[in-house]
């Protein structure tokens, strides 16, 4: 289940792999179009941080997070030794499952150290309040 969506996110076919997989928690609401053909808004059931992809990488990778409602969301990435290294910040996001990419080069196109790192999600619900905060380590590898 979580490597469909590592792998093709937000798709139609990760989304009837979950119906296949009977994951039930994944899903929102099932609208029907005109010509009676499914529209499936994808709504969370729950927070969630999944695994980064590819991973270990080089030099960039995908962070994938879900949001069961319009939330604020702060995404921190640390060195194994616990220093900041980058900070993505949104301010209010709406509910569904969003990416960040990071690129591990700075913008003089250098690339951070090879090695391993954490990233931490800190997430505020702006519709209640829930709070999710999750740490995951990946690994660059040069």
């Amino acid at each position: 289940s979580n490597e469909l969506d590592k792998q093709f996110p937000n798709s139609q076919g990760a989304i009837e792999g979950h119906k296949i997989l009977g994951d039930e928690k994944y899903f929102g609401k099932i609208a029907m179009q005109k010509d009676n053909s499914q529209i499936v808004e994808e709504t969370p059931a729950e927070f969630g941080l999944f695994d980064n992809y590819p991973n270990p990488f080089n030099p960039t990778t995908t962070i994938n997070y879900s949001l069961p409602y319009q939330s604020a969301v702060n995404l921190v990435i640390y060195d194994i030794m616990g220093r900041e290294v980058k900070s993505f910040e949104v301010n209010s996001q709406s509910a569904g499952t969003h990416s960040i990419l990071w690129d591990g080069r700075n913008a003089n196109g250098v690339s951070v150290s090879s090695g391993m790192y954490l990233y931490r999600i800190s997430i505020k619900s702006l519709e209640n309040s829930e709070e999710f905060v999750k740490t995951a380590k990946m690994v660059l590898l040069k």
